[in-house]
């Protein structure tokens, strides 16, 4: 049940490190805080969020540093603030043109196939990979790739 609105939706729990807690929200919640600004110390400098007008449960993450702009979901943009986006949401991204440049899509967070290095939530990452595998349609080689990644993961934890 989100922590904000008190309705039983699917929820995400976000951690606040300046309060060194967790609260659970549904995705229209993450949203509107995170376009409030209301979990802006949880957001890196430089980076800012945004509502998309006309589109809901839409947000803009403009990167400054670099002048990049992204549109995501809040569920995508928790992942990508996190340095976990899903390999297809990776290649989304620099099928718009966006490339490994970027400092946020780096060789040091992501492999070409979009395997995250550095999950900042792993246990989410996991959890997300593993849904991700049982509902993608996936080739046996990158399957198993996957499965391989995610057991090293695992084996660091």
């Amino acid at each position: 049940m989100c922590d904000k609105c008190k309705t039983a939706k699917s929820v995400i729990d976000v951690e606040i490190r300046s309060k060194t807690k967790t609260i659970t929200l549904c995705p229209n919640c993450i949203a509107e805080s995170i376009c409030n600004r209301t979990l802006r110390h949880a957001i890196p400098d430089g980076i800012y969020l945004s509502e998309i007008s006309g589109k809901p449960n839409a947000v803009q993450v403009t990167d400054l540093g670099y002048m990049r702009t992204y549109d995501f979901t809040p569920e995508e943009t928790i992942r990508f603030l996190a340095h976990q986006l899903l390999p297809n949401e990776f290649e989304a991204l620099i099928k718009k043109g966006h490339t490994m440049d970027e400092f946020d899509l780096h060789a040091d967070f992501y492999d070409d196939t979009g395997l995250a290095y550095q999950p900042l939530l792993k246990d989410t990452y996991v959890s997300d990979m593993k849904d991700y595998l049982k509902h993608t349609k996936l080739n046996k080689l990158r399957k198993k790739h996957i499965e391989q990644f995610l057991n090293i993961l695992n084996d660091e934890s």
